[in-house]
């Protein structure tokens, strides 16, 4: 047992330590990543920068546009394209392989993109809230109670999608489900676990310095996140023979039985 689980955490090490190298040796996963994180750098150092420039008393209409906490900013948009672009390379990787894997991952990406362009946890959360007249508790607003129903709603398919594929055995491009996962639970902790904290920390203490730090992690983090699932998909497109070899390695152990 202790032997397994022993193999269990190496193969997870050696996965995160590959997700980190992987731009190394693979030009389109390291082009699009660099674009793109360097492109999520500028609208949270524009953010920085005119928060405060407006906490020094100078205010503009026009900052709240690289307001990254804001569901309608420039960041916010980029993150929609990011999701539906993950999905389309998916699909087309899927289609070129004829992998179940490729398939079943594109479904989780739509999924993803379907809740943020929609805004369906914020707004089937609002009707749930009312509707049910949740209360508010352990300073989690009914809005967040409503928020959180949905998102489990909406997580059924996606370990649905994620539990087809990984039950696809003969399926060669299987090794791609564990850095995924990483990615998509990561956007999971960032997206859902520090937007309930920082929805009781600001029920807590109020807008201020700790409030404005776990809106720069919770939106800051989705953005960066988002850039790292979006890149994989395009290596997986962009190299199903070459580039993604490495992926059918060590992340796959953790499918096999010791």
């Amino acid at each position: 047992m202790k032997q397994g689980t022993g193999s269990l955490v190496k193969s997870v090490f050696e996965t995160v330590i590959g997700m980190m190298t992987y731009p190394v040796g693979h030009r389109e996963f390291g082009a699009l990543l660099t674009v793109l994180v360097a492109v999520d750098l500028f609208f949270i150092s524009a953010y920085l920068v005119t928060s405060a420039i407006g906490a020094l008393g100078f205010e503009s209409r026009e900052f709240v546009r690289f307001n990254i906490t804001w569901e309608h900013a420039m960041s916010e948009r980029f993150n929609y394209w990011k999701w539906f672009t993950a999905a389309i390379l998916l699909a087309a990787a899927s289609f070129k392989t004829r992998s179940r894997v490729f398939a079943c991952l594109s479904g989780v990406f739509l999924t993803l993109f379907a809740d943020d362009y929609w805004r369906l946890h914020e707004r089937i959360g609002a009707f749930l809230a009312g509707r049910l007249e949740i209360g508010a508790m352990v300073g989690l607003r009914p809005q967040d109670f409503g928020e959180l129903m949905v998102w489990s709603a909406l997580g059924i398919p996606v370990v649905a999608l994620f539990g087809l594929a990984a039950v696809s055995k003969a399926d060669p491009y299987r090794g791609h489900l564990v850095p995924f996962a990483i990615g998509v639970a990561a956007l999971i902790v960032v997206g859902v676990g520090f937007d309930m904290a920082h929805s009781v920390v600001n029920q807590l203490t109020g807008p201020g310095g700790l409030d404005f730090l776990f809106g720069v992690l919770e939106d800051g983090g989705e953005l960066l996140f988002g850039s790292l699932v979006c890149s994989y998909a395009l290596a997986a497109v962009a190299g199903t023979h070459s580039a993604v070899l490495r992926l059918q390695t060590a992340p796959d152990r953790l499918f096999r039985r010791s």
